[in-house]
């Protein structure tokens, strides 16, 4: 899960959006209140606590979980830590995996488009289905990238629109040329 305070920087990271933190480590002692007060205060939006959610627990439930959301995860006794990659889950309203942010910083932009893609294109703006059109994910980076052949079909009509436009102008001139 990353830890960056990104969510305050995407508008459209609101209250009816949920954060669940989860941690592998069976019955990891931490402040589940403390670190939600801090997630809060740092997303500074009115309603934001009943959106955060913080988990801990025993080895069957951390493996229920894990093993639902596709995460693995191993032990390493020699240094006695996990070994496991770091990342962002989002999930659509019915609870399936949309995507997996990997990594620990998230680009505003980055996860802008995966809310909106988790949201089956209900929330966002033209604008979000727009940059949707012309970016898509990369699972090999982790990351929206642009697709040239997107961007070629939206000049084209755009190209197409303004030629109509011109061309429609001409003709209405001189068509009142003719008339006078």
């Amino acid at each position: 899960m990353g830890k960056k305070p990104i969510f305050g920087k995407c508008r459209l990271c609101h209250q009816d959006k949920k954060l669940v933190d989860s941690h592998i480590i069976p019955n990891f002692h931490f402040k589940p209140l403390k670190k939600k007060d801090g997630y809060v205060k740092r997303y500074g939006r009115a309603g934001a606590e009943k959106g955060f959610h913080f988990l801990t627990g025993g080895e069957p439930a951390i493996r229920a979980l894990t093993d639902a959301l596709g995460f693995r995860y191993t032990y390493d006794p020699k240094t006695r830590q996990f070994a496991h990659a770091s990342g962002l889950m989002v999930a659509t309203a019915d609870g399936r995996i949309s995507r997996y942010l990997y990594g620990v910083d998230y680009a505003p932009r980055d996860l802008r488009l995966t809310l909106v893609e988790a949201a089956a294109n209900k929330i966002g703006s033209p604008v979000d289905e727009l940059l949707l059109f012309c970016y898509h994910y990369d699972p090999a980076t982790g990351k929206y990238g642009a697709i040239a052949m997107n961007f070629l079909r939206l000049a084209a009509a755009a190209t197409v629109i303004g030629i109509g436009v011109f061309l429609t102008i001409l003709f209405r001139q001189d068509a009142r040329h003719r008339t006078s």
